[in-house]
């Protein structure tokens, strides 16, 4: 599907999908080769080991401008806030987003959220299929912990950098996104 300033899919991160490497919310330059092979190398060993889906934005070129990284993840009750344990299993189920980066020439331009919807998208499927409490974010920074803030996202602890979503907001955080969203998104089975 084509989108503006022409960038056009979200593929997964396997041997043949191109892809970028930094690890950071914020903004990261990830279109040099060596990048892309690093970013690819670690996707198809965290696919192999089965610990991570990687999924990536492509321009027309083929060259990555954004991806995300999506696992499964427990969080220790006790360490938990009182909306996510409440009457919750030891250790409560998660999803995780392991990591999120944006090259800088796109920012702007919706990569960020276009990501962030399909990672939201994604925990609604599994959530059919297998439940969990929450999406957490395993955010690089305390700047891009209170990013995750402006999609409904609270911090886990006062000092920490995991901020969460409880499952039952993620359709309402989705539908409001999806509304907002600047192009289409393909994604493609690995």
């Amino acid at each position: 599907l084509a989108a503006p300033h022409g960038i056009f899919s979200l593929r997964c991160a396997t041997g043949k999908s191109p892809a970028g490497t930094p690890r950071s919310e914020n903004s990261a330059h990830l279109h040099t080769f060596q990048q892309q092979r690093q970013l690819v190398r670690h996707a198809q060993q965290n696919r192999r080991r089965d610990t991570a889906a990687t999924w990536v934005i492509a321009d027309g070129a083929m060259a990555v401008v954004g991806y995300i990284a999506l696992s499964m993840t427990a969080v220790d009750a006790a360490a938990a806030p009182e909306p996510l344990r409440h009457r919750a299993p030891n250790p409560i189920p998660a999803l995780l987003i392991g990591r999120l980066a944006v090259d800088r020439s796109v920012q702007g331009m919706g990569v960020r959220t276009a990501l962030v919807v399909h990672a939201l998208a994604t925990a609604v499927e599994l959530q059919e299929k297998a439940a969990f409490r929450a999406v957490i974010v395993d955010a690089a920074s305390a700047a891009a912990s209170q990013w995750w803030a402006r999609f409904g996202f609270e911090p886990m602890a006062r000092t920490d950098q995991r901020p969460f979503l409880p499952s039952k907001d993620i359709a309402k955080t989705l539908d409001a996104l999806s509304r907002k969203r600047p192009f289409d998104v393909v994604g493609l089975r690995r």
